[in-house]
């Protein structure tokens, strides 16, 4: 039997470069990003719901910014990457957001859990 591969969308250490060793800061950002992350996708894919072009794009952009500080190649940039590129195209395939769309809601709930670890871990 194969076993599948493990992803870790999120890396203490990246988290650390980005904002230091002191867990009140590494709480707070965690905290932060367990509260708007959640938002953040409900609103990308109401946004692709409406086919509201500016606000994909615009919802995309931020969450490629955070996502990178949960680790230096997150497997959730990618998408972002995707997605955003349509903002300069004057062909928008709908199809193709709509898989990214896909796979960053698919891998919500482990992102939230791998932080949520983290959190516990870090006044351990």
């Amino acid at each position: 039997m194969e076993t599948q591969p493990i992803i870790n969308y999120v890396d203490i250490e990246s988290i650390k470069k980005t904002f230091g060793d002191d867990p009140e800061i590494l709480n707070e950002f965690m905290e932060l990003f367990l509260k708007h992350f959640p938002s953040d996708i409900a609103k990308l894919v109401k946004a692709y719901q409406e086919k509201n072009t500016e606000q994909i794009f615009t919802i995309a952009h931020n969450l490629k910014t955070t996502v990178s500080s949960l680790k230096r190649d997150t497997l959730l940039l990618e998408p972002l990457r995707i997605i955003e590129q349509f903002r300069f195209n004057s062909a928008i395939d709908w199809h193709t957001i709509a898989y990214n769309i896909a796979i960053l809601t698919s891998a919500e709930e482990k992102v939230l859990k791998d932080i949520k670890t983290l959190q516990g871990n870090l006044f351990t």
